[in-house]
């Protein structure tokens, strides 16, 4: 069984620095019509899945029958890409993972380390009831205000509003949303605390990568922020925490 793909450096660097904050070892899996990839925090708190369409890459070819699953370190592959590499190359074969990296005067080989599987699957059985889509950008400037040195963030979507409010800076921020803009379908709990630094790795990935990021909260109290880009999509799950009275 093997496998290639090649994209450019910065495109794969994106990537495994998105899984490479969350999870050290993330778990990828292979197939013919597609990538996945997810990794989970050590404390099981924040969850990335990433599926990913063999278009997202310059180049992808897969000959298995049955899917490929590998776990590898994702610090140790974006470390690689420093500098004017342009273009980056994954492959595997008889046991063995390989990236080249092409610069304009250059190729280098690296072996990789396959390591032992540890990530279970993305959670199932969530029941999301309410979302809203926010520009990224705008997202990724007001969190930033509101959350510096904060440790917690509310996640408030009552009132057909989206509010971000950080308890110890006594800042919120509100972007201004279209009338519907925050869809609600069943009765459930609109507010929500999450842990600041877990909320900060979901938008500054989605800042980097996507237009627009999508705000899903669960009955179960799971926060999912999904984004989107063509042949990409990245969910994270992030697990609630109680929020004190006063």
């Amino acid at each position: 069984m093997t496998f290639r793909l090649r994209s450019s450096s910065k495109t794969l660097k994106a990537v495994f620095k998105a899984l490479e904050e969350v999870d050290s070892e993330p778990l990828f899996v292979f197939r013919k019509d597609k990538v996945l990839a997810w990794g989970m925090d050590p404390s099981h708190v924040i969850f990335v899945s990433l599926e990913i369409n063999p278009n997202f890459f310059s180049s992808y070819t897969f000959d298995g029958k049955k899917p490929l699953k590998l776990c590898i370190s994702a610090s140790e592959v974006a470390a690689w890409f420093l500098g004017k590499t342009y273009e980056a190359e994954i492959g595997y074969e008889d046991g063995s993972l390989e990236l080249v990296i092409y610069t304009a005067s250059s190729k280098i080989k690296k072996s990789v380390a396959i390591l032992e599987e540890k990530t279970p699957p993305p959670p199932v059985d969530l029941n999301f009831f309410a979302s809203v889509t926010i520009p990224s950008a705008d997202l990724h400037e007001g969190f930033n205000l509101i959350s510096k040195d904060s440790v917690d963030t509310v996640i408030d979507l009552s009132d057909n509003k989206f509010r971000m409010i950080s308890k110890e800076k006594r800042a919120m921020y509100e972007p201004y949303l279209d009338e519907g803009a925050v869809k609600v379908t069943d009765d459930g709990v609109l507010r929500r605390m999450y842990k600041t630094e877990f909320l900060k790795m979901a938008i500054n990935s989605a800042k980097t990568l996507a237009e627009n990021v999508t705000f899903e909260l669960s009955k179960e109290g799971v926060l999912r922020i999904v984004f989107e880009v063509e042949n990409l999509k990245v969910t994270y799950y992030i697990a609630p925490i109680l929020e004190e009275e006063g």
